[in-house]
């Protein structure tokens, strides 16, 4: 099932189909295990009685209960009618008189906790054969934050049930993936290396899952993953990034729902060593997740010094580093290999740092003129001016002749866009961003440059959604009533995709390039502009349809007719036609 949802060429409504089977499979609230019990009971009590006197008698003397025992003549044990009818046997069906007369509440809570054990092992094995998570994410969410839509005012009580009732039993399903996890390291032979590291990274992203759906679920777990950020877990290295990645993330979705004294007892420990040594020693893709890790854990209301002190100190070792190495080369292909590398970590970090860090928003002007931006020394480097230098350094590198350099600089000026929207729109008027998607420029910086525009796009998104834009509107002082009424209070919300409407004739273009990842990102991010309503569909519909005829690529295809269907550029087609059929006797 999991492969059909994946093929972009099935159907919506199959997809559906298979995200509703597993949202009943693993996420079914409103399961009554009582009222399978009352059930099964009740279709006993018609049968007669076959058990015989020495079967009553091992089973305390009780005659008056109405489970039928019935011999098992493949065993020699005695099994219970209701065993046969319910798909998950009751706990000590057939054993025990004291379990059997358990209230039908205490039997409903077990049959629960078995369904969430045994969801939490099929969650597991799902993600760790897809290896992606991404389809339960959305699968919790729409568990704890959709229910109830279009219901009317006066059952908002009923959604809300509902929604708590989803809670606690997301916390049953955490609270089982924990046992789970714990129960693995008990076990763990370390025999099988690579087995081992692909079941802890299934079992880890599945709590990732729950934590970027409601953080609240992994809070009082959080201590049993922190020992996995310092990356000695006996896997693959490539394993334990994919790890370090996860539990990093979980930190930045936990970190703004800690108590004082868990921050607190977060921050004064380990773990903000092991973030800063995670940008030191694994791959470049982990380096932003532990920089957001870092980040929101300085950012907290209640952090110490420490972290904050951790966190500027990283940024004052990469940012002199890049000091030193901007005056090299200006050809960084013909430099060394690992001073390229230190160079790339560098920029990865201090783009991060200007993307998560909230004390570098605050400090950063909302107006600046990027021409007038330049280095600055690294004793000079501070909080309030760490946005500017970096764009500045991040000026500096994508200047060089070296492609990858040029995509790493560029994807660290994306980290300063999504904290500055304006500075995105100041830096247009540089000449910059059309530069990297010209026809003069790399096909590797061109791709890179449409998927920074995706991020930018979704990351502005995801502010406004979250309510992150409105608290920061709030936050801002100049900000009066009469502005807030006018409705131009969060203008940043526009600043991205205005920008990129400016160079939509180019976006069309490319979807006509011959590399196909590059015609896959442009109507990817397209499809990003449709959805957020910033160009005219009827605009894109000649080059949607042209790319019907990209054989080679049927996924690019399919994304571009897909659009079509959304955006209801099909129906106008046909009517169109159907025009023509219909007034062509008058044209002869």
């Amino acid at each position: 099932m999991l492969q059909r949802a994946a093929d972009p060429k099935e159907d919506d409504g199959v997809r559906d189909l298979i995200q509703e089977t597993f949202l009943t499979m693993w996420f079914d609230t409103e399961f009554n295990g009582t009222t399978l019990k009352k059930s099964a009971l009740a279709s006993n009590s018609k049968q007669a009685p076959t058990a015989s006197s020495g079967d009553h008698s091992a089973e305390g003397g009780d005659t008056s209960s109405s489970t039928v025992v019935t011999p098992n003549t493949a065993t020699g044990n005695t099994t219970t009618a209701s065993d046969a009818v319910s798909p998950i046997p009751f706990p000590g069906n057939g054993r025990s008189s004291s379990r059997r007369r358990k209230s039908d509440a205490v039997l409903a809570a077990e049959q629960r906790q078995i369904r969430c054990n045994v969801a939490a092992k099929q969650m597991v094995e799902v993600v760790a054969s897809s290896g992606n998570a991404d389809f339960l994410t959305d699968m919790v969410k729409e568990l704890l934050f959709g229910l109830g839509d279009g219901i009317k005012e006066r059952k908002k009580a009923e959604r809300r049930k509902k929604q708590e009732a989803a809670q606690s039993h997301c916390g049953n399903l955490v609270s089982s993936l924990i046992e789970q996890l714990l129960g693995f390291e008990e076990i763990r032979k370390h025999a099988d290396k690579t087995k081992e590291g692909q079941q802890l990274v299934a079992m880890i992203s599945t709590l990732g899952v729950f934590a970027q759906a409601s953080p609240l679920l992994i809070q009082n777990h959080l201590d049993t993953l922190l020992p996995y950020l310092k990356a000695d877990n006996g896997v693959s290295k490539e394993q334990e990034s994919a790890m370090v990645i996860v539990v990093s993330k979980i930190v930045s979705r936990v970190a703004p729902t800690l108590t004082t004294s868990d921050v607190k007892r977060v921050t004064e420990g380990s773990v903000c060593a092991d973030l800063v040594s995670i940008t030191y020693n694994l791959g470049s893709s982990t380096v932003s997740a532990a920089v957001e890790a870092l980040a929101k854990l300085a950012s907290h209301r209640d952090a110490g010094e420490g972290s904050s002190e951790k966190l500027m100190g990283l940024v004052n070792a990469f940012y002199r580093y890049l000091y030193k190495a901007k005056g090299t080369a200006d050809d960084f292909s013909a430099v060394k290999a690992n001073v390229r590398n230190n160079v790339h970590r560098a920029l990865s970090a201090l783009g991060s740092v200007c993307r998560y860090h909230e004390g570098d928003k605050k400090g950063a002007s909302d107006h600046v003129d990027p021409t007038a931006l330049v280095v600055i020394s690294p004793s000079k480097l501070s909080w309030s001016n760490l946005s500017d230098a970096c764009y500045a350094m991040f000026r500096v590198f994508i200047e060089k002749k070296d492609v990858g350099t040029k995509c790493k600089a560029l994807r660290a000026m994306c980290g300063a866009f999504i904290a500055r929207p304006r500075l995105m729109l100041a830096v247009e008027h540089t000449g910059v961003l059309s530069d990297v998607m010209s026809d003069k420029a790399h096909p590797d910086l061109i791709l890179e440059s449409l998927k920074c525009w995706c991020d930018i796009l979704l990351s502005e998104e995801r502010r406004i959604e979250s309510g992150e834009a409105k608290e920061e509107m709030d936050m801002k002082e100049s900000i009066t009533t009469s502005v807030k009424i006018s409705g131009d209070q969060d203008g940043d919300s526009t600043l991205v995709g205005g920008v990129l409407t400016q160079h939509s004739s180019r976006l069309y273009k490319l979807t006509t390039n011959t590399s196909p990842a590059i015609r896959h990102a442009c109507v990817e991010l397209i499809g990003h502009l449709l959805r957020q309503g910033l160009i005219n569909p009827m605009e894109t519909v000649p080059y949607l349809l042209a790319l019907q005829g990209d054989v080679g690529s049927p996924l690019i295809r399919q994304l571009a007719l897909k659009l079509l269907i959304k955006e209801g550029c099909v129906k106008f087609l046909l009517r169109f036609s159907l025009s023509l059929i219909i007034f062509a006797p008058f044209w002869k």
